[in-house]
């Protein structure tokens, strides 16, 4: 694959369909979100309210790396509001440190596996969207939005 095809690939905007927690599976309109890969720019935002005593939103802002063999990814702005029925709280605190890294390996034709050097955390990207798993477990799928 050209590494132009890769950023084709790659690039988008796509809407959250799956979100994996506890066993269970959670769809919209329990979860919804957004996640944007976008000319080095990558945007996450999610409304969690599967829990209508623990709502959770959050508001991710950073920046990607992409080449032929590899993907990296960080948020340099982060926003988590929590609301519960006495208060809400807002974080500024970063999810991790710097950037995640994960080595890239072609799949079937028009499909893109990345995974973290400990193999622990994967993505899966092709034309219909893309699915992030950690330690074999899918935990969220989402689905590429077609341009209007």
């Amino acid at each position: 694959m050209l590494l132009d095809d890769l950023h084709e690939l790659v690039s988008g905007a796509y809407e959250l369909e799956e979100w994996h927690v506890d066993g269970a599976v959670l769809r919209p309109p329990q979860v919804v979100g957004r996640f944007v890969l976008v000319s080095g720019t990558v945007t996450t935002v999610f409304h969690n309210r599967a829990h209508a005593e623990k709502q959770i939103t959050a508001v991710l802002l950073g920046k990607y790396v992409l080449d032929k063999t590899a993907f990296a990814y960080g948020y340099h702005d982060t926003s988590i509001f929590t609301e519960t029925p006495s208060e809400l709280s807002v974080s500024h605190k970063p999810l991790w440190d710097g950037m995640r890294s994960f080595a890239a390996s072609m799949t079937p034709p028009g499909a893109v596996q990345f995974s973290s050097e400990n193999g622990q955390q994967g993505f899966t990207i092709t034309l219909a969207g893309i699915t992030y798993s950690e330690n074999g477990q899918t935990l969220r799928v989402w689905r590429r939005m077609a341009e209007k």
